[in-house]
C-alpha cells in the first residue's frame, strides 16, 4: 500500500495563536519558525494516532494481494469471520479498511487492468462506514470486493480526511498535545523527532486519540 497527499492541509491554521500564547510571544516575528514546529508536531501526532487533523486529500494505492488481506483476518472467530463482519452482518470479503481516520468522504475509487486502463467503481456499489471514532474507517462493497487481475497498483482510493479546516474543528485535547510538542521542540532546539517522542509529555496527550483496531 502506498499513500500520497493530493492536497496538503494548512497545519498552521491549527495552533499558531495558541502557540504564541504558550510561548508568551506578543508579535509574529517568529511565525515562520512556529509554523515549522507545528508541521513537525502535526506529522508526529498524525503518524502516532493514525488520524488526519486538518482537512486534506489523499490517494492510497493497493496491490491485489493487499486488497484481500485488509479485512482483519487475524481477528477471525471460530466461524472464520472477522469481528467486524460478524458484528455488522456483512460479508468478510466485502470490507476494505482505510489507513487513516476520520474520513469526511470518498471522492473516487478506481481499479486498473493489465494495460493500466482505469475503471471507476460506481459510488452506488459501496458505502463508507466511519461511525466509530475509535476505529479506522471502512469501505463496504455491496457485492463483495471488485475482481482485479492486475497484481500491483490494482486499486486507488481518493478520499478527504481530517476533522475540519481550522483549530475550532479539532478536539481540545489534540490542540493541547500539538502545542505541548511545539513548546518542547522550541525549548530543545535541534532535538530530533525520536527524542521528542521519547521525552515530551505531548505524546501522552496524544494517546487517547490513537486509533484502536477492533
Amino acid at each position: 500500500m502506498r499513500k500520497k497527499v493530493k492536497k496538503k492541509p494548512n497545519n498552521s491554521a491549527i495552533v499558531i495563536n495558541a502557540l504564541r500564547r504558550a510561548l508568551r510571544m506578543e508579535s509574529d516575528f517568529q511565525d515562520e519558525l512556529l509554523r515549522d514546529l507545528i508541521d513537525r508536531s502535526v506529522a508526529i501526532g498524525e503518524n502516532y494516532t493514525g488520524r488526519s487533523f486538518i482537512t486534506q486529500t489523499h490517494i492510497v494505492y493497493y496491490d491485489n494481494r493487499e486488497i484481500f488481506t485488509k479485512n482483519n483476518r487475524s481477528q477471525q472467530n471460530c466461524d472464520g469471520l472477522s469481528s467486524y463482519a460478524q458484528n455488522f452482518g456483512v460479508r468478510d470479503d466485502s470490507i476494505l479498511e482505510l489507513p487513516v481516520a476520520p474520513i469526511q468522504s470518498i471522492t473516487e475509487i478506481e481499479t486498473y487492468g493489465q494495460d493500466s486502463t482505469p475503471t471507476i467503481i460506481d459510488s452506488g456499489s459501496y458505502y463508507l462506514d466511519n461511525y466509530s471514532d475509535d476505529d479506522y474507517a471502512r469501505i463496504v462493497f455491496s457485492d463483495g470486493l471488485p475482481s482485479i487481475d492486475r497484481i500491483e497498483n490494482s486499486m486507488s482510493i481518493e478520499y478527504i480526511s481530517g476533522y475540519g479546516n481550522s483549530e475550532n474543528d479539532l478536539p481540545v485535547g489534540l490542540i493541547g498535545a500539538i502545542v505541548n510538542l511545539c513548546v518542547y521542540m522550541f525549548s530543545n532546539d535541534g532535538c530530533p523527532d525520536y527524542e521528542v517522542m521519547k521525552n515530551s509529555n505531548g505524546m501522552h496527550l496524544f494517546k487517547p486519540y490513537k486509533i484502536k483496531q477492533v
